[in-house]
C-alpha cells in the first residue's frame, strides 16, 4: 500500500458546486484541484489554465482545497513543514492564498510560532519540482537503512 494524501476527502469550498473528477472519490483533493478538475469549471481546456489571472475565483477554490489538505495534515501529523508540488503549483501566487486560507480555517486552533508567525516557512513549494515524492521516499529509505545499523 502507498500513501496518497491527495485522496483525502474535503468539504466543498463555499460557492463551488463542482462534484469532483476523481474516478474513485469524486470530491477528494485531487478530484477538486487537479488541472483537469480546475479546467472543467471553465471550458475544460487545461492548456488555458496558465492564462487565467491570479484573481480568477478558480485559484481561490484551488487554494481552499489545498489549505484544507494542509489543515488535515497539520492536525493529524503535526509536521515541521508541508511541502507541496504539482503542475498547478507552478503558479507561485497560489502559495500566499493557500497560507491565508489555512490560517483562516485553522482559526487559531494550533498556536505554535511557525504557524502563527512563519507560515511561509511551514507551507512551502518543493525545491525539487515534481520529483519531490521519489526524492523524499529515497531519503526516508536511506534514513531507515541507517537506523538498522
Amino acid at each position: 500500500m502507498h500513501m496518497e494524501g491527495g485522496h483525502i476527502m474535503i468539504p466543498n469550498a463555499p460557492g463551488d458546486d463542482y462534484k469532483g473528477r476523481c474516478p474513485y472519490h469524486g470530491a477528494c483533493i485531487e478530484g477538486m484541484v487537479a488541472s483537469h478538475a480546475l479546467a472543467a469549471r471553465k471550458d475544460g481546456d487545461i492548456t488555458k489554465l496558465p492564462t487565467y489571472p491570479d484573481d480568477d475565483p478558480l485559484w481561490d477554490y484551488a487554494a481552499y482545497y489545498l489549505a484544507q489538505a494542509c489543515m488535515s495534515i497539520t492536525l493529524l501529523l503535526s509536521p515541521e513543514a508541508i511541502v507541496i508540488s504539482g503542475g498547478i503549483l507552478n503558479r507561485h501566487s497560489l502559495f500566499p492564498k493557500i497560507r491565508e486560507t489555512f490560517k483562516k480555517i485553522l482559526n487559531g486552533y494550533v498556536s505554535v510560532d511557525k504557524i502563527k508567525n512563519h507560515l511561509d516557512e511551514y507551507i512551502v513549494p518543493s525545491t525539487h519540482g515534481n520529483n519531490i515524492g521519489i526524492i523524499s521516499a529515497c531519503n526516508l529509505s536511506v534514513g531507515a537503512h541507517r537506523d538498522t545499523k
